[in-house]
């Protein structure tokens, strides 16, 4: 039902294979003690914030434009959140394929690193006639003011808006912060109708499935099921030119990578770290550790057992 009641469960030996909340990493030696064994697990996904450029939305004019795009992105401090919130159990992510775990997908030159740069940050938004204005960016008749709508239930995407909202504050963007049951937060951010937000954070995607690809499709096109908005010609270009048949595996991989590069420095949702599960299993469980994650994300638990 909760965090608190996984550990309770673990702490008692009623559960065999958990996990554990990034805030509960304390835990950790004493489940140590008692012959759990604690890794992290990786899957095969992105994760971001999201900006809501529907038709309908009053922020649309607003994230459709790179350069706000790419100052939010360099406001958002990926390195803190993976020491002092995730405790060291994450990695940055600047693209829309994971560096971990490994797999052939991701290219390194396609997603270099976007710093964290509050000044520079700052300057984008001034260069282009943004104004700052009793502490909130303003241009004629827009702010940015926006609703940053999270996940509840857990403390790490709780401090996660918490610190967005500290970093962005301090380049004129003002959020206030609103908490929402998971299904509630899909439903909303799924509604191409839906006004009542600019900013979410707390979801990804797992590229898992039958004959699954990391291809964008369902994410990033202009039709995208599962978008947000965005709609690039350009970026559908690319998508389309993943799924044309190619003589050999090289070629197909220049035309991923060309993919993965625009969408990486195009921002469709703002990038955030990879974070990792912390998983916690007992002493006789066989095969946790090697098959929490399986490279489609999803854990392959037929590969696991109890044994003595």
């Amino acid at each position: 039902a909760s965090s608190d009641a996984e550990l309770a469960a673990l702490k008692a030996g009623q559960i065999d294979l958990g996990y554990l909340d990034p805030s509960q990493v304390g835990s950790a030696p004493s489940l140590k003690a008692k012959g759990f064994s604690i890794f992290p697990g990786y899957s095969l996904g992105v994760f971001w914030t999201e900006m809501n450029m529907w038709p309908s939305s009053p922020y649309k004019s607003i994230f459709d434009q790179l350069y706000v795009r790419q100052a939010l992105q360099m406001s958002i401090d990926q390195k803190s959140y993976i020491k002092s919130i995730l405790h060291g159990y994450g990695v940055p992510q600047y693209g829309p394929i994971p560096s971990t775990p490994k797999s052939k997908f991701y290219d390194a030159a396609a997603e270099p690193p976007i710093p964290y740069n509050l000044t520079k940050a700052k300057q984008l938004l001034t260069s282009h006639g943004w104004k700052e204005v009793n502490g909130v960016m303003t241009k004629g008749s827009q702010q940015m003011k926006f609703e940053l709508m999270y996940v509840s239930g857990g403390e790490a995407t709780v401090q996660q808006a918490e610190l967005m909202k500290q970093d962005w504050g301090k380049i004129g963007v003002d959020v206030t912060l609103k908490p929402e049951g998971f299904s509630q937060f899909i439903t909303i951010t799924s509604d191409k109708t839906n006004t009542s937000w600019g900013l979410a954070v707390g979801s990804g995607w797992d590229y898992n499935g039958p004959g699954w690809m990391p291809t964008g499709g369902q994410l990033f096109s202009s039709t995208a099921p599962s978008g947000t908005g965005y709609a690039d010609p350009k970026e559908d270009q690319l998508i389309a030119a993943t799924h044309n048949p190619y003589s050999n595996q090289a070629q197909f991989m220049k035309a991923f990578d060309a993919y993965e590069a625009y969408t990486a420095q195009q921002l469709p949702f703002l990038w955030e770290p990879n974070p990792a599960s912390i998983n916690v299993a007992a002493g006789n469980v066989i095969g946790a550790q090697k098959y929490i994650n399986s490279v489609t994300g999803n854990p392959a638990f037929n590969y696991m057992s109890i044994g003595k």
